[in-house]
């Protein structure tokens, strides 16, 4: 028999809707509401409330994103979540090739109220 440990990222959000724009102080409008349940557990892929300002809005918005940036090695437009990069290292992200170009346009803030981690083991038999 042999063990395979997988790790598994996801987060946490319950907040409301009103808790977020209070939080937040968030003037322009919230583009989700009839879109977002709050969750503790939320996966990579799917759409989670985020704070963003484009070029063209001067205030902070609520919006709803995907979690996860697609790697390089896998078809962007693949709808599975095990090749999409979750989390990143503040000490090297400025080196990363993935992060560069992303960290002077594309910034947003992902909302939750936690993050976690739990190891999968899954038993293999070997004949």
């Amino acid at each position: 028999r042999r063990v395979r440990e997988k790790m598994c990222g996801r987060s946490a959000c319950s907040l409301s809707v009103e808790a977020m724009q209070q939080l937040f102080e968030t003037i322009g409008k919230c583009q989700f509401e009839e879109k977002y349940t709050p969750s503790f557990n939320v996966s990579p892929g799917r759409f989670q409330p985020c704070l963003i300002k484009t070029k063209e809005q001067q205030n902070l918005t609520l919006s709803m994103m995907r979690w996860g940036l697609p790697s390089f090695f896998s078809n962007k437009y693949s709808n599975s979540s095990s090749k999409l990069i979750i989390n990143a290292r503040a000490e090297t992200i400025c080196e990363k090739t993935t992060f560069k170009k992303l960290l002077k346009t594309n910034r947003c803030v992902v909302i939750c109220e936690g993050y976690y981690e739990w190891i999968k083991s899954q038993s293999q038999s070997q004949s």
